[in-house]
Protein backbone atom coordinates (compact mmCIF):
# COMPACT_ATOMS: atom_id res chain seq x y z
CA UNK A 1 0.00 0.00 0.00
CA UNK A 2 2.74 2.44 0.95
CA UNK A 3 4.72 1.69 -2.23
CA UNK A 4 1.78 2.26 -4.55
CA UNK A 5 0.66 5.32 -2.62
CA UNK A 6 4.09 6.95 -2.78
CA UNK A 7 4.33 6.35 -6.52
CA UNK A 8 0.88 7.76 -7.18
CA UNK A 9 1.54 10.79 -4.98
CA UNK A 10 3.90 12.02 -7.70
CA UNK A 11 0.81 13.17 -9.56
CA UNK A 12 -1.72 13.80 -6.80
CA UNK A 13 0.52 16.24 -4.93
CA UNK A 14 0.07 18.79 -7.74
CA UNK A 15 -3.70 18.71 -7.36
CA UNK A 16 -3.44 19.21 -3.61
CA UNK A 17 -1.22 22.29 -3.88
CA UNK A 18 -3.36 23.76 -6.67
CA UNK A 19 -6.51 23.55 -4.57
CA UNK A 20 -4.59 24.76 -1.50
CA UNK A 21 -3.56 27.97 -3.27
CA UNK A 22 -6.99 28.60 -4.79
CA UNK A 23 -8.88 28.15 -1.51
CA UNK A 24 -6.26 30.25 0.31
CA UNK A 25 -6.81 33.14 -2.09
CA UNK A 26 -10.57 32.86 -1.54
CA UNK A 27 -10.69 32.52 2.27
CA UNK A 28 -7.95 35.00 3.16
CA UNK A 29 -10.19 38.07 3.11
CA UNK A 30 -12.59 36.57 5.67
CA UNK A 31 -9.96 37.06 8.39
CA UNK A 32 -8.17 40.16 7.13
CA UNK A 33 -11.45 42.07 6.90
CA UNK A 34 -11.77 41.71 10.68
CA UNK A 35 -8.13 42.38 11.56
CA UNK A 36 -7.25 45.32 9.31
CA UNK A 37 -9.05 48.69 9.31
CA UNK A 38 -8.07 49.53 5.74
CA UNK A 39 -10.53 46.98 4.33
CA UNK A 40 -13.56 48.55 2.58
CA UNK A 41 -16.56 48.56 4.89
CA UNK A 42 -18.96 46.58 2.70
CA UNK A 43 -16.34 43.85 2.27
CA UNK A 44 -16.84 43.02 5.95
CA UNK A 45 -19.67 40.70 6.92
CA UNK A 46 -21.28 43.27 9.25
CA UNK A 47 -21.04 47.02 9.79
CA UNK A 48 -20.28 46.61 13.51
CA UNK A 49 -16.86 45.16 12.66
CA UNK A 50 -15.59 48.59 11.59
CA UNK A 51 -14.40 49.52 15.10
CA UNK A 52 -13.14 46.13 16.31
CA UNK A 53 -9.51 46.37 15.27
CA UNK A 54 -6.67 45.94 17.79
CA UNK A 55 -4.23 48.85 17.73
CA UNK A 56 -6.56 51.04 15.67
CA UNK A 57 -5.86 54.23 17.61
CA UNK A 58 -2.11 53.72 17.41
CA UNK A 59 -2.28 53.32 13.65
CA UNK A 60 -4.40 56.46 13.35
CA UNK A 61 -1.79 58.43 15.31
CA UNK A 62 1.00 57.08 13.12
CA UNK A 63 -0.97 58.03 10.01
CA UNK A 64 -1.43 61.64 11.22
CA UNK A 65 -0.16 64.04 8.51
CA UNK A 66 1.26 66.34 11.22
CA UNK A 67 3.99 63.79 11.85
CA UNK A 68 4.84 61.24 14.46
CA UNK A 69 4.01 62.47 17.96
CA UNK A 70 6.04 59.85 19.79
CA UNK A 71 9.15 61.16 21.52
CA UNK A 72 12.45 59.35 21.41
CA UNK A 73 12.95 59.80 25.15
CA UNK A 74 9.56 58.85 26.57
CA UNK A 75 7.95 55.49 27.22
CA UNK A 76 5.67 55.57 24.19
CA UNK A 77 3.26 58.33 25.19
CA UNK A 78 2.22 60.10 21.98
CA UNK A 79 2.33 63.69 23.29
CA UNK A 80 5.31 63.70 25.67
CA UNK A 81 8.19 66.12 24.99
CA UNK A 82 11.91 65.62 25.21
CA UNK A 83 13.96 66.46 28.23
CA UNK A 84 15.07 69.78 26.73
CA UNK A 85 11.44 70.85 26.28
CA UNK A 86 11.56 70.68 22.49
CA UNK A 87 8.79 68.48 21.25
CA UNK A 88 5.99 68.40 18.71
CA UNK A 89 3.69 70.35 21.04
CA UNK A 90 5.04 73.70 22.39
CA UNK A 91 4.92 73.92 26.16
CA UNK A 92 5.29 77.21 28.07
CA UNK A 93 7.96 77.06 30.74
CA UNK A 94 6.82 77.94 34.27
CA UNK A 95 9.33 79.25 36.85
CA UNK A 96 8.78 77.78 40.29
CA UNK A 97 10.38 78.56 43.64
CA UNK A 98 11.95 76.04 45.90
CA UNK A 99 9.62 74.79 48.61
CA UNK A 100 11.17 75.23 52.08
CA UNK A 101 11.52 72.39 54.46
CA UNK A 102 8.57 71.45 56.64
CA UNK A 103 8.26 73.54 59.81
CA UNK A 104 7.63 71.96 63.21
CA UNK A 105 3.96 71.58 64.16
CA UNK A 106 2.27 74.40 66.03
CA UNK A 107 -1.23 75.16 67.37
CA UNK A 108 -3.56 77.58 65.57
CA UNK A 109 -6.96 78.93 66.66
CA UNK A 110 -9.59 79.89 64.08
CA UNK A 111 -12.48 82.16 65.08
CA UNK A 112 -15.25 83.95 63.24
CA UNK A 113 -14.36 87.48 62.11
CA UNK A 114 -15.53 90.37 64.28
CA UNK A 115 -18.79 91.94 63.12
CA UNK A 116 -18.41 95.64 62.43
CA UNK A 117 -21.49 97.86 62.97
CA UNK A 118 -22.85 99.50 59.84
CA UNK A 119 -25.26 102.39 59.40
CA UNK A 120 -26.87 100.97 56.27
CA UNK A 121 -30.25 99.35 56.66
CA UNK A 122 -30.49 95.94 55.15
CA UNK A 123 -33.65 94.72 53.48
CA UNK A 124 -34.59 91.06 53.79
CA UNK A 125 -36.29 89.47 50.87
CA UNK A 126 -39.36 87.41 51.41
CA UNK A 127 -38.48 83.74 51.12
CA UNK A 128 -40.21 81.97 48.25
CA UNK A 129 -42.40 78.96 48.82
CA UNK A 130 -40.52 76.94 46.15
CA UNK A 131 -38.38 74.12 47.44
CA UNK A 132 -34.70 74.67 46.69
CA UNK A 133 -33.09 72.38 44.11
CA UNK A 134 -31.10 69.69 45.83
CA UNK A 135 -27.67 68.49 44.76
CA UNK A 136 -29.04 64.97 44.21
CA UNK A 137 -31.28 66.11 41.38
CA UNK A 138 -28.40 67.97 39.78
CA UNK A 139 -26.20 64.90 39.95
CA UNK A 140 -28.93 62.78 38.38
CA UNK A 141 -29.34 65.25 35.51
CA UNK A 142 -25.59 65.38 34.96
CA UNK A 143 -25.33 61.58 35.03
CA UNK A 144 -28.19 61.28 32.53
CA UNK A 145 -26.58 63.76 30.16
CA UNK A 146 -23.23 62.04 30.55
CA UNK A 147 -24.68 58.61 29.77
CA UNK A 148 -26.40 60.00 26.67
CA UNK A 149 -23.10 61.47 25.47
CA UNK A 150 -21.30 58.14 26.03
CA UNK A 151 -24.06 56.27 24.19
CA UNK A 152 -23.84 58.68 21.27
CA UNK A 153 -20.06 58.26 21.12
CA UNK A 154 -20.35 54.45 21.12
CA UNK A 155 -23.00 54.54 18.39
CA UNK A 156 -20.85 56.85 16.31
CA UNK A 157 -17.85 54.56 16.80
CA UNK A 158 -19.75 51.46 15.71
CA UNK A 159 -21.26 53.12 12.65
CA UNK A 160 -18.17 55.15 11.80
CA UNK A 161 -17.64 53.65 8.37
CA UNK A 162 -21.24 52.55 7.80
CA UNK A 163 -23.34 54.52 5.31
CA UNK A 164 -25.38 57.32 6.86
CA UNK A 165 -29.08 56.62 7.27
CA UNK A 166 -31.93 58.93 6.59
CA UNK A 167 -33.80 59.23 9.90
CA UNK A 168 -36.64 61.34 8.55
CA UNK A 169 -38.82 58.36 7.91
CA UNK A 170 -38.85 54.75 9.01
CA UNK A 171 -39.36 53.44 5.49
CA UNK A 172 -36.25 55.15 4.16
CA UNK A 173 -34.12 53.78 6.99
CA UNK A 174 -35.34 50.24 6.36
CA UNK A 175 -34.71 50.56 2.64
CA UNK A 176 -31.19 51.81 3.18
CA UNK A 177 -30.46 49.02 5.67
CA UNK A 178 -31.75 46.46 3.21
CA UNK A 179 -29.52 47.89 0.51
CA UNK A 180 -26.48 47.70 2.78
CA UNK A 181 -27.30 44.09 3.65
CA UNK A 182 -27.74 43.29 -0.03
CA UNK A 183 -24.27 44.67 -0.79
CA UNK A 184 -22.64 42.42 1.81
CA UNK A 185 -24.71 39.44 0.68
CA UNK A 186 -23.76 40.04 -2.95
CA UNK A 187 -20.06 40.22 -2.09
CA UNK A 188 -20.00 36.92 -0.18
CA UNK A 189 -22.17 35.19 -2.81
CA UNK A 190 -19.91 36.21 -5.69
CA UNK A 191 -17.68 33.16 -5.17
CA UNK A 192 -20.57 30.72 -5.58
CA UNK A 193 -21.87 32.62 -8.59
CA UNK A 194 -18.45 32.45 -10.22
CA UNK A 195 -18.28 28.70 -9.62
CA UNK A 196 -21.70 28.27 -11.22
CA UNK A 197 -20.62 30.23 -14.31
CA UNK A 198 -17.40 28.23 -14.64
CA UNK A 199 -19.24 24.91 -14.29
CA UNK A 200 -21.53 25.97 -17.13
CA UNK A 201 -18.50 26.75 -19.28
CA UNK A 202 -16.93 23.36 -18.49
CA UNK A 203 -19.93 21.60 -20.04
CA UNK A 204 -19.01 22.98 -23.47
CA UNK A 205 -15.24 22.52 -23.30
CA UNK A 206 -13.84 19.55 -25.25
CA UNK A 207 -12.52 16.71 -23.11
CA UNK A 208 -9.29 16.60 -25.12
CA UNK A 209 -7.96 19.74 -23.39
CA UNK A 210 -5.33 18.93 -20.78
CA UNK A 211 -6.81 19.79 -17.33
CA UNK A 212 -3.36 20.82 -16.11
CA UNK A 213 -3.28 23.71 -18.58
CA UNK A 214 -6.70 24.89 -17.44
CA UNK A 215 -5.56 24.72 -13.80
CA UNK A 216 -2.37 26.63 -14.71
CA UNK A 217 -4.39 29.48 -16.24
CA UNK A 218 -6.71 29.50 -13.21
CA UNK A 219 -3.75 29.73 -10.80
CA UNK A 220 -2.13 32.62 -12.67
CA UNK A 221 -5.41 34.55 -12.79
CA UNK A 222 -6.07 33.90 -9.10
CA UNK A 223 -2.55 35.06 -8.19
CA UNK A 224 -3.01 38.35 -10.05
CA UNK A 225 -6.39 38.96 -8.42
CA UNK A 226 -5.02 38.20 -4.95
CA UNK A 227 -2.09 40.57 -5.40
CA UNK A 228 -4.37 43.46 -6.42
CA UNK A 229 -7.15 42.78 -3.90
CA UNK A 230 -5.82 45.01 -1.04
CA UNK A 231 -5.81 48.04 -3.38
CA UNK A 232 -9.35 47.61 -4.76
CA UNK A 233 -12.57 49.23 -3.62
CA UNK A 234 -15.79 47.36 -2.93
CA UNK A 235 -16.83 46.91 -6.56
CA UNK A 236 -13.36 45.83 -7.65
CA UNK A 237 -13.13 43.36 -4.76
CA UNK A 238 -16.53 41.89 -5.70
CA UNK A 239 -15.40 41.32 -9.30
CA UNK A 240 -12.14 39.78 -8.05
CA UNK A 241 -14.06 37.42 -5.78
CA UNK A 242 -16.33 36.40 -8.67
CA UNK A 243 -13.29 35.51 -10.79
CA UNK A 244 -11.69 33.61 -7.91
CA UNK A 245 -14.77 31.41 -7.79
CA UNK A 246 -14.35 30.81 -11.52
CA UNK A 247 -10.72 29.78 -10.94
CA UNK A 248 -11.68 27.21 -8.29
CA UNK A 249 -14.26 25.58 -10.54
CA UNK A 250 -11.80 25.43 -13.44
CA UNK A 251 -9.43 23.35 -11.30
CA UNK A 252 -12.02 20.62 -10.62
CA UNK A 253 -11.30 18.70 -13.87
CA UNK A 254 -7.78 18.21 -12.54
CA UNK A 255 -9.23 16.54 -9.43
CA UNK A 256 -11.35 14.18 -11.51
CA UNK A 257 -8.40 13.34 -13.75
CA UNK A 258 -6.11 12.54 -10.81
CA UNK A 259 -8.66 10.27 -9.14
CA UNK A 260 -9.46 8.32 -12.31
CA UNK A 261 -6.02 8.15 -13.97
CA UNK A 262 -3.46 8.11 -11.16
CA UNK A 263 -5.20 6.34 -8.28
CA UNK A 264 -5.64 2.56 -8.24
CA UNK A 265 -9.23 1.47 -7.83
CA UNK A 266 -8.62 0.28 -4.26
CA UNK A 267 -7.06 3.61 -3.22
CA UNK A 268 -9.41 6.08 -4.89
CA UNK A 269 -11.14 6.96 -1.63
CA UNK A 270 -7.82 7.93 -0.06
CA UNK A 271 -6.81 10.06 -3.04
CA UNK A 272 -10.13 11.93 -3.19
CA UNK A 273 -9.98 12.53 0.57
CA UNK A 274 -6.42 13.81 0.23
CA UNK A 275 -7.47 16.30 -2.44
CA UNK A 276 -10.48 17.51 -0.44
CA UNK A 277 -8.21 18.16 2.55
CA UNK A 278 -6.84 21.16 0.65
CA UNK A 279 -9.83 23.18 1.91
CA UNK A 280 -9.09 22.92 5.66
CA UNK A 281 -5.34 23.00 5.00
CA UNK A 282 -5.70 26.40 3.32
CA UNK A 283 -7.16 27.78 6.57
CA UNK A 284 -4.78 26.01 8.94
CA UNK A 285 -1.76 27.19 6.99
CA UNK A 286 -2.67 30.83 6.37
CA UNK A 287 -4.91 32.15 9.16
CA UNK A 288 -2.32 31.74 11.97
CA UNK A 289 0.30 33.32 9.71
CA UNK A 290 -2.04 36.22 8.97
CA UNK A 291 -2.57 36.74 12.70
CA UNK A 292 1.20 36.75 13.27
CA UNK A 293 1.79 39.35 10.58
CA UNK A 294 -1.05 41.45 11.98
CA UNK A 295 0.48 41.32 15.48
CA UNK A 296 3.73 42.67 14.06
CA UNK A 297 1.68 45.43 12.36
CA UNK A 298 3.07 44.69 8.92
CA UNK A 299 1.33 46.30 5.92
CA UNK A 300 -2.08 45.03 4.93
CA UNK A 301 -0.92 43.75 1.55
CA UNK A 302 1.93 41.58 2.89
CA UNK A 303 -0.09 38.40 3.40
CA UNK A 304 -1.75 38.84 -0.01
CA UNK A 305 1.66 39.20 -1.65
CA UNK A 306 2.82 35.96 0.01
CA UNK A 307 -0.28 34.08 -1.16
CA UNK A 308 0.06 35.47 -4.68
CA UNK A 309 3.73 34.50 -4.90
CA UNK A 310 2.99 30.97 -3.68
CA UNK A 311 0.30 30.59 -6.35
CA UNK A 312 2.75 31.58 -9.09
CA UNK A 313 5.34 29.05 -7.85
CA UNK A 314 2.79 26.22 -7.73
CA UNK A 315 1.55 27.13 -11.23
CA UNK A 316 5.11 26.94 -12.59
CA UNK A 317 5.71 23.53 -10.97
CA UNK A 318 2.37 22.26 -12.30
CA UNK A 319 3.23 23.21 -15.87
CA UNK A 320 6.74 21.78 -15.59
CA UNK A 321 6.31 18.49 -13.69
CA UNK A 322 2.70 17.38 -14.05
CA UNK A 323 1.91 14.43 -16.34
CA UNK A 324 -1.63 13.67 -17.34
CA UNK A 325 -1.12 9.89 -17.57
CA UNK A 326 1.04 7.75 -15.27
CA UNK A 327 2.92 6.11 -18.15
CA UNK A 328 4.28 9.55 -19.13
CA UNK A 329 6.14 9.94 -15.83
CA UNK A 330 9.78 8.85 -15.76
CA UNK A 331 9.65 7.50 -12.19
CA UNK A 332 6.79 5.03 -12.75
CA UNK A 333 7.91 1.47 -13.44
CA UNK A 334 6.02 -1.15 -15.39
CA UNK A 335 4.95 -3.16 -12.34
CA UNK A 336 3.61 -0.06 -10.64
CA UNK A 337 1.82 1.04 -13.80
CA UNK A 338 0.12 -2.34 -14.15
CA UNK A 339 -1.27 -2.08 -10.62
CA UNK A 340 -2.49 1.46 -11.27
CA UNK A 341 -4.24 0.44 -14.48
CA UNK A 342 -5.72 -2.81 -13.16
CA UNK A 343 -9.49 -3.01 -13.68
CA UNK A 344 -9.87 0.34 -15.44
CA UNK A 345 -10.39 -1.16 -18.88
CA UNK A 346 -13.54 -2.97 -17.78
CA UNK A 347 -14.70 0.15 -15.98
CA UNK A 348 -14.24 2.26 -19.10
CA UNK A 349 -16.21 -0.18 -21.23
CA UNK A 350 -19.01 -0.31 -18.66
CA UNK A 351 -19.41 3.48 -18.56
CA UNK A 352 -21.15 3.36 -21.93
CA UNK A 353 -24.11 1.70 -20.20
CA UNK A 354 -24.35 4.32 -17.44
CA UNK A 355 -27.51 6.38 -17.08
CA UNK A 356 -27.42 10.17 -17.49
CA UNK A 357 -26.81 12.18 -14.36
CA UNK A 358 -30.34 13.57 -14.09
CA UNK A 359 -31.73 10.01 -14.07
CA UNK A 360 -29.13 8.53 -11.74
CA UNK A 361 -30.14 8.05 -8.11
CA UNK A 362 -26.55 7.58 -6.97
CA UNK A 363 -25.56 10.92 -8.51
CA UNK A 364 -28.15 12.88 -6.53
CA UNK A 365 -27.38 10.97 -3.33
CA UNK A 366 -23.66 11.74 -3.53
CA UNK A 367 -24.36 15.36 -4.52
CA UNK A 368 -26.64 15.85 -1.49
CA UNK A 369 -24.06 14.39 0.90
CA UNK A 370 -21.28 16.50 -0.63
CA UNK A 371 -23.50 19.57 -0.21
CA UNK A 372 -23.82 18.86 3.51
CA UNK A 373 -20.04 18.46 3.75
CA UNK A 374 -19.24 21.72 1.97
CA UNK A 375 -22.02 23.63 3.76
CA UNK A 376 -20.54 22.72 7.14
CA UNK A 377 -17.11 23.88 5.93
CA UNK A 378 -18.17 27.10 4.23
CA UNK A 379 -20.10 28.55 7.19
CA UNK A 380 -17.16 28.66 9.68
CA UNK A 381 -14.61 29.56 7.02
CA UNK A 382 -16.69 32.57 5.92
CA UNK A 383 -18.17 33.87 9.18
CA UNK A 384 -16.43 32.37 12.23
CA UNK A 385 -13.94 35.30 12.55
CA UNK A 386 -16.87 37.73 12.45
CA UNK A 387 -18.76 35.76 15.11
CA UNK A 388 -15.74 35.67 17.42
CA UNK A 389 -15.19 39.43 17.04
CA UNK A 390 -18.70 40.55 18.03
CA UNK A 391 -18.89 43.04 20.95
CA UNK A 392 -20.21 40.42 23.38
CA UNK A 393 -17.33 37.97 22.90
CA UNK A 394 -14.55 40.35 21.79
CA UNK A 395 -12.30 37.40 20.89
CA UNK A 396 -9.93 39.61 18.93
CA UNK A 397 -6.79 38.40 20.69
CA UNK A 398 -5.18 35.60 18.65
CA UNK A 399 -8.24 35.54 16.39
CA UNK A 400 -6.57 33.74 13.48
CA UNK A 401 -5.50 30.74 15.58
CA UNK A 402 -8.83 30.51 17.40
CA UNK A 403 -10.89 30.63 14.18
CA UNK A 404 -8.75 27.87 12.64
CA UNK A 405 -9.17 25.54 15.65
CA UNK A 406 -12.28 23.65 14.36
CA UNK A 407 -10.46 22.54 11.21
CA UNK A 408 -7.67 20.69 13.08
CA UNK A 409 -9.84 17.80 14.25
CA UNK A 410 -11.62 17.62 10.89
CA UNK A 411 -8.29 17.38 9.05
CA UNK A 412 -7.01 14.51 11.21
CA UNK A 413 -10.23 12.48 11.29
CA UNK A 414 -10.92 12.93 7.58
CA UNK A 415 -7.40 11.74 6.74
CA UNK A 416 -7.30 8.59 8.90
CA UNK A 417 -10.88 7.44 8.24
CA UNK A 418 -10.11 7.34 4.50
CA UNK A 419 -7.93 4.23 5.15
CA UNK A 420 -10.86 2.22 6.52
CA UNK A 421 -12.17 -0.63 4.34
CA UNK A 422 -15.35 0.04 2.41
CA UNK A 423 -18.68 -1.68 2.98
CA UNK A 424 -22.23 -0.46 2.31
CA UNK A 425 -23.16 -0.64 6.01
CA UNK A 426 -20.09 1.20 7.29
CA UNK A 427 -20.53 3.89 4.64
CA UNK A 428 -24.13 4.57 5.67
CA UNK A 429 -23.34 4.54 9.39
CA UNK A 430 -20.33 6.87 9.16
CA UNK A 431 -22.11 9.26 6.81
CA UNK A 432 -25.17 9.47 9.06
CA UNK A 433 -23.22 9.96 12.30
CA UNK A 434 -21.00 12.62 10.74
CA UNK A 435 -23.77 14.80 9.30
CA UNK A 436 -26.20 14.48 12.23
CA UNK A 437 -23.63 15.26 14.94
CA UNK A 438 -22.18 18.14 12.93
CA UNK A 439 -25.64 19.62 12.47
CA UNK A 440 -26.32 19.34 16.21
CA UNK A 441 -23.05 21.07 17.11
CA UNK A 442 -23.81 23.88 14.67
CA UNK A 443 -27.20 24.40 16.33
CA UNK A 444 -25.60 24.80 19.78
CA UNK A 445 -22.63 26.88 18.60
CA UNK A 446 -23.97 30.37 19.55
CA UNK A 447 -25.00 29.20 23.03
CA UNK A 448 -21.87 27.23 23.95
CA UNK A 449 -19.17 29.45 22.52
CA UNK A 450 -17.32 31.16 25.37
CA UNK A 451 -13.82 32.72 25.55
CA UNK A 452 -13.34 31.46 29.12
CA UNK A 453 -14.20 27.84 28.29
CA UNK A 454 -13.29 26.99 24.72
CA UNK A 455 -15.05 23.64 24.50
CA UNK A 456 -17.14 23.59 21.34
CA UNK A 457 -14.67 25.02 18.82
CA UNK A 458 -12.15 22.12 18.91
CA UNK A 459 -14.91 19.54 18.34
CA UNK A 460 -17.19 21.56 16.05
CA UNK A 461 -16.15 19.79 12.82
CA UNK A 462 -14.77 16.57 14.33
CA UNK A 463 -17.77 14.37 13.35
CA UNK A 464 -17.66 15.79 9.82
CA UNK A 465 -14.39 13.95 9.22
CA UNK A 466 -16.29 10.66 9.21
CA UNK A 467 -17.66 11.52 5.76
CA UNK A 468 -14.41 10.33 4.17
CA UNK A 469 -15.68 6.84 4.99
CA UNK A 470 -19.18 7.67 3.75
CA UNK A 471 -19.89 9.79 0.69
CA UNK A 472 -16.26 9.67 -0.49
CA UNK A 473 -16.38 5.88 -0.77
CA UNK A 474 -19.63 6.09 -2.73
CA UNK A 475 -18.38 8.82 -5.05
CA UNK A 476 -15.21 7.00 -6.12
CA UNK A 477 -17.24 3.97 -7.22
CA UNK A 478 -19.51 6.05 -9.42
CA UNK A 479 -18.79 6.28 -13.14
CA UNK A 480 -15.98 8.73 -13.86
CA UNK A 481 -18.31 11.03 -15.77
CA UNK A 482 -20.41 11.58 -12.61
CA UNK A 483 -17.66 12.46 -10.13
CA UNK A 484 -16.86 15.90 -11.55
CA UNK A 485 -20.49 17.16 -11.85
CA UNK A 486 -21.31 15.90 -8.36
CA UNK A 487 -18.38 17.78 -6.78
CA UNK A 488 -18.92 20.94 -8.82
CA UNK A 489 -22.67 21.17 -8.21
CA UNK A 490 -22.35 20.67 -4.45
CA UNK A 491 -19.42 23.08 -4.12
CA UNK A 492 -20.97 26.06 -5.90
CA UNK A 493 -24.38 25.49 -4.28
CA UNK A 494 -22.83 25.57 -0.78
CA UNK A 495 -20.88 28.77 -1.52
CA UNK A 496 -24.01 30.34 -2.97
CA UNK A 497 -26.54 29.48 -0.24
CA UNK A 498 -24.46 29.90 2.93
CA UNK A 499 -24.33 33.74 2.63
CA UNK A 500 -28.12 33.83 2.15
CA UNK A 501 -28.69 32.04 5.45
CA UNK A 502 -26.35 34.38 7.34
CA UNK A 503 -27.27 37.79 5.94
CA UNK A 504 -31.01 37.15 5.87
CA UNK A 505 -31.30 35.53 9.33
CA UNK A 506 -28.68 37.43 11.35
CA UNK A 507 -29.97 40.92 12.18
CA UNK A 508 -26.69 42.22 13.59
CA UNK A 509 -23.41 40.99 15.01
CA UNK A 510 -23.73 42.74 18.38
CA UNK A 511 -24.68 39.60 20.33
CA UNK A 512 -23.76 35.96 19.88
CA UNK A 513 -27.39 34.83 20.26
CA UNK A 514 -28.17 36.79 17.09
CA UNK A 515 -26.70 33.79 15.27
CA UNK A 516 -29.05 31.28 16.91
CA UNK A 517 -31.62 31.22 14.09
CA UNK A 518 -29.00 31.03 11.35
CA UNK A 519 -26.92 28.28 12.96
CA UNK A 520 -30.03 26.26 13.77
CA UNK A 521 -31.27 26.45 10.17
CA UNK A 522 -27.88 25.46 8.75
CA UNK A 523 -27.47 22.66 11.30
CA UNK A 524 -30.86 21.16 10.43
CA UNK A 525 -30.05 21.39 6.72
CA UNK A 526 -26.70 19.61 7.21
CA UNK A 527 -28.36 16.86 9.25
CA UNK A 528 -31.12 16.36 6.66
CA UNK A 529 -28.53 15.83 3.91
CA UNK A 530 -27.84 12.35 5.27
CA UNK A 531 -31.42 11.16 4.72
CA UNK A 532 -31.18 10.38 0.96
CA UNK A 533 -27.88 8.57 1.54
CA UNK A 534 -29.37 6.33 4.21
CA UNK A 535 -32.59 5.66 2.31
CA UNK A 536 -31.41 5.05 -1.26
CA UNK A 537 -27.64 4.45 -1.38
CA UNK A 538 -27.02 1.35 -3.49
CA UNK A 539 -24.83 -1.31 -1.91
CA UNK A 540 -23.80 -2.60 -5.35
CA UNK A 541 -20.68 -1.04 -6.82
CA UNK A 542 -20.38 0.30 -10.35
CA UNK A 543 -19.98 -1.38 -12.79
CA UNK A 544 -21.71 -4.70 -12.06
CA UNK A 545 -19.43 -7.58 -11.00
CA UNK A 546 -16.81 -5.07 -9.84
CA UNK A 547 -16.48 -7.11 -6.63
CA UNK A 548 -14.58 -9.82 -8.52
CA UNK A 549 -12.21 -7.27 -10.02
CA UNK A 550 -11.54 -5.66 -6.66
CA UNK A 551 -10.90 -9.06 -5.06
CA UNK A 552 -8.30 -9.86 -7.71
CA UNK A 553 -6.63 -6.50 -7.25
CA UNK A 554 -6.55 -6.96 -3.50
CA UNK A 555 -4.75 -10.30 -3.89
CA UNK A 556 -2.32 -8.70 -6.40
CA UNK A 557 -3.14 -11.38 -8.99
CA UNK A 558 -4.25 -9.07 -11.78
CA UNK A 559 -1.45 -7.17 -13.50
CA UNK A 560 -3.60 -5.13 -15.82
CA UNK A 561 -2.47 -6.88 -19.02
CA UNK A 562 -5.67 -5.98 -20.85
CA UNK A 563 -5.20 -2.32 -19.96
CA UNK A 564 -1.50 -2.40 -20.80
CA UNK A 565 -2.32 -3.47 -24.34
CA UNK A 566 -4.40 -0.31 -24.85
CA UNK A 567 -1.50 1.99 -23.90
CA UNK A 568 0.90 3.63 -26.38
CA UNK A 569 4.25 1.96 -27.14
CA UNK A 570 6.36 1.50 -24.02
CA UNK A 571 9.32 3.74 -24.84
CA UNK A 572 11.98 4.63 -22.33
CA UNK A 573 9.64 5.32 -19.42
CA UNK A 574 8.57 1.69 -18.87
CA UNK A 575 11.36 -0.49 -17.50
Amino acid sequence: LLKITMCCCLGVRHGFFVLFCLFTNLNLIHLTSVLHPSTPDRVRAFASLSSLHPGRFKREINANPAGNLTSKWDDGHPVANDEDGKGPIPVEKVTTTTIPSTLPPSTFFFTNPQTMPTKETSTRSTPSMKWPETTTEKQEDEATEESKEVEDEVTHLINKDAPKRDLKGDAGAVDHLTLDTFHRLAFFSCAGLGMALACTVLLFLPTSINPARIAFAALILSALLTGWLPFLNFHGAAVARLLQGVCIALALPLVSSLVTEWAPIRHRAFFLSFLLLAYPASILGTWPLTQLLSDFELPYWTIYAIASGLSVIVAALLLWRYKHYPYEHACIKGEELSKIRAGKGKEKNAENRALPNHRSTSFWISTTAFYGLFMALVLPSFYLPSLLANPELMWTWNLGVTAATPFVAFFLVFFFVSFLPYSPLSSRVLNTIGLVLTGALLCFLPMLIDPDRNIILPILLLPLGLLSGGVVHLAVHLPNLRLLPSLAFALFLAHLTAPFFVHLLVADNLRRLSWATCCTAVGILVAVCCAPFVAAAKPQLFPPKMETTLRNIEMDEECGLQEMQELPPAGKHLT
